[in-house]
């Protein structure tokens, strides 16, 4: 893929495996591959899904019953954060909410593919935002998931129970603060 790459992903989806990586100046690229002949896709500088906004963090699931995939990527300006949908053949359609998102941002759809649970550090604040799959519009916004012991976040993690609790599918989050080499005394924690 290159040298000058990062934080790659992969994301199988019906007809196509999306390979995604920070493809340098703060652009993020993916690329299609078809399963039949993955090396195809592989060379070249990959399409841009987001240009000159991406900012090291991001997070990326298939939409269940889908074509597609969703991204949630922290800006430079980390007074917003970007949405998503990048289908097989890499078209894209985006929305910014403009909320803080100043450290690690995670997602995960609901197993019926209608909502995106996004979970974003806001400071201390473990904060959450339900937005629709169809129109990238909120449905709830700034949902209390819970607090870090200090900054910086440096991990989060999302994903849906496969059945319903009450009624609703359940997205937990797990998140940690404070990781150094030289100290033992970062907090994990978790919430739904």
């Amino acid at each position: 893929v290159g040298t000058s790459v990062g934080r790659p992903r992969l994301v199988a989806l019906s007809t196509k495996i999306l390979l995604f990586s920070d493809g340098g100046a703060n652009n993020l690229v993916a690329r299609a591959l078809d399963p039949a002949a993955p090396g195809t896709a592989i060379s070249g500088g990959g399409s841009t899904v987001l240009a000159t906004n991406y900012n090291a963090y991001y997070d990326v699931v298939r939409v269940p019953g889908a074509d597609t995939a969703v991204v949630a990527a922290r800006r430079v300006t980390t007074t917003s954060y970007s949405i998503l949908k990048v289908t097989a053949a890499l078209a894209v359609t985006a929305a910014t909410p403009a909320r803080t998102c100043d450290g690690p941002i995670a997602i995960s759809v609901e197993p019926t593919g209608t909502n995106i649970q996004i979970v974003r550090a806001n400071g201390t604040n473990i904060q959450g935002d339900l937005v629709s799959v169809s129109a990238l519009a909120d449905v709830f916004t700034a949902q209390a998931v819970g607090t870090a012991a200090g900054t910086p976040v440096n991990q989060i993690a999302a994903a849906h129970r496969s059945v319903q609790n009450g009624g609703a599918y359940r997205c937990y989050a797990f998140w940690s603060a404070q990781e150094s080499s030289s100290s033992a005394t970062w907090v994990s924690k978790s919430n739904f």
